[in-house]
């Protein structure tokens, strides 16, 4: 008799314990109001945004960088690349520092 007692009680702790912890979860959940809350703060904000935009002159550029894309690639200055080594005094160090950081994974 005192055995079922004790498994019956065990049960409705073990019971018990499941609910609560179900209801702590349910009130642990945002509430509506609170999103609603957080949405129209987020709304308003881009609002502003784009009011700030708008009186910068700022446009909106969906999709690339329409700057880049339409300017001409200039020619780069690579004379400095081809520098003959024997004129090179006294970088060895500062070379084979750069070629190890480089070649670093």
């Amino acid at each position: 008799f005192q055995a079922r007692e004790l498994d019956s009680t065990r049960l409705v702790i073990e019971r018990r314990s499941k609910v609560r912890k179900v209801i702590s979860e349910i009130t642990e959940l945002p509430n509506s109001h609170d999103t609603a809350h957080q949405i129209k703060a987020i709304r308003k904000k881009l609002d502003d945004l784009s009011k700030e935009r708008e009186s910068l002159g700022l446009r909106v550029s969906l999709g690339g960088n329409s700057w880049a894309e339409n300017r001409r690639p200039r020619q780069l200055d690579t004379d400095s690349m081809l520098a003959d080594e024997s004129y090179i005094i006294g970088r060895d160090n500062e070379k084979e520092r750069i070629i190890q950081l480089l070649l670093a994974p």
